[in-house]
């Protein structure tokens, strides 16, 4: 078992409230504070072109290169939200950001944040591969599960799930699913899994909200929707882990399991759209635990700190258990 995370606090926009550093700020120096210092990734080298080949197994290299040279169209300063690209006139602030669209931004500082969580992945996959590890939490942000292969959205620049199931298989692993129980569609993955083979996805998410995907009529064999209704409850999610994403996953048997560990379905998120409580979120760890499967959970949403730091912590204590077991 193996815990990472990457040094985001420059990732951020004074206009978005929901996706900030404090999503995992705090959740980051509980962990170190509760388990050994043995139990998170040694300090990485983030080699940026190395992270670049992997990012290109994933998205277009136009894409990559307007990232990396953060080329866009609407640029503001930090400071006073004034538009602009330069030393701000009407503050002197010379910190500035993109705004991609409604919800998603990028700092000078955002795509080398993204290389160093694609770095991490990669040193997390060869430690899957060499059998080092059969658990790892990752708390990385940006998100990724929107970010499709030309463009960003919903917060989210590049799909780091698809980025290590990509490499996985170049590794030597065959199949893969992808397990996302975010409260949003994983648009962005299911865009990318459509072109490739042996990567599955398996997404529990709500109907009729943002990314407004996600329904039955997309299923086929790669790709299984499960679109709930606002509302929904932990016995209602917990029904369709065991009665449909279990028999998908024991169909595909899968060499690897990546869960996209999104958790503003909770109850308690600021969304408040969902009625998820923790029981949800540690029973289906339990239950992927016990298809004796390697999992890679891997951060996508969730927009309570509290929520995050607490769940983090269980979920995690749930995987060292059985590696003590």
């Amino acid at each position: 078992m193996i815990i990472a995370y990457n040094n985001s606090e420059k990732h951020f926009s004074p206009k978005n409230k929901f996706e900030t550093p404090n999503r995992t700020y705090g959740t980051i120096k509980h962990l170190l504070n509760i388990f050994p210092k043995e139990s998170f990734l040694e300090k990485i080298d983030n080699n940026i072109d190395e992270a670049i080949k992997l990012i290109e197994n994933v998205h277009c290299k136009n894409y990559i290169q307007n990232l990396k040279n953060m080329i866009g169209n609407n640029y503001y300063c930090k400071n006073c939200l004034k538009e602009t690209k330069n030393k701000c006139t009407e503050c002197n602030d010379d910190s500035y950001y993109i705004s991609w669209d409604n919800d998603t931004y990028q700092t000078p500082e955002s795509f080398e944040i993204i290389c160093e969580a694609i770095n991490i992945i990669k040193n997390i996959c060869h430690k899957f591969f060499e059998k080092q590890i059969k658990y790892a939490y990752l708390l990385i942000r940006p998100p990724s599960h929107h970010a499709g292969e030309s463009s960003p959205h919903g917060f989210c620049l590049v799909n780091s799930t698809m980025v290590a199931a990509k490499y996985l298989q170049q590794l030597g692993f065959n199949k893969i699913v992808i397990f996302d129980y975010d409260l949003h569609a994983n648009n962005g993955t299911v865009e990318i899994i459509k072109n490739t083979e042996n990567i599955y996805s398996c997404s529990i998410h709500c109907f009729g909200i943002f990314p407004f995907t996600g329904d039955i009529e997309e299923n086929n064999e790669k790709i299984l929707n499960i679109p709930l209704f606002m509302g929904a409850s932990t016995k209602q999610y917990t029904a369709a882990v065991k009665n449909i994403v279990l028999p998908f996953i024991e169909k595909v048997k899968p060499d690897l399991i990546i869960v996209s560990n999104g958790f503003d379905a909770h109850v308690e998120d600021k969304l408040e759209i969902m009625n998820v409580d923790d029981s949800f979120y540690i029973n289906t760890t339990i239950i992927l635990k016990n298809l004796n499967i390697p999992l890679l959970y891997i951060l996508e949403g969730g927009y309570n700190p509290e929520v995050i730091k607490r769940l983090s912590e269980g979920i995690i204590k749930e995987l060292i258990s059985v590696e003590l077991s």
